[in-house]
């Protein structure tokens, strides 16, 4: 919630800052699924799509980190990359 918070401050006080967000996780639960797209949600409505972008990365064998960001992907309108990183 913190990094959420300060996200969505950040935002309001910086409304045309270009902002790329880097995600790379070693787990995946329910729970981080969910503060994740309300992060996501917050960049959506505080930020200009035109200047956030968010990078998924995952190990190319980490198939449910894959599928993960192909899912939270689908579910903003923001420019989102789904990248494969070998180990």
């Amino acid at each position: 919630q913190p990094i959420i918070d300060w996200t969505e401050a950040y935002l309001r006080a910086n409304p045309i800052q270009k902002v790329e967000m880097n995600f790379q996780l070693d787990y995946f639960n329910s729970s981080s699924g969910r503060y994740l797209l309300e992060l996501l949600s917050k960049l959506e409505i505080y930020g200009k799509a035109s200047l956030i972008k968010i990078n998924w990365f995952a190990e190319e064998d980490d198939e449910l980190m894959i599928e993960k960001g192909h899912e939270l992907k689908s579910l903003i309108k923001l420019p989102f990359e789904v990248i494969t990183t070998v180990q």
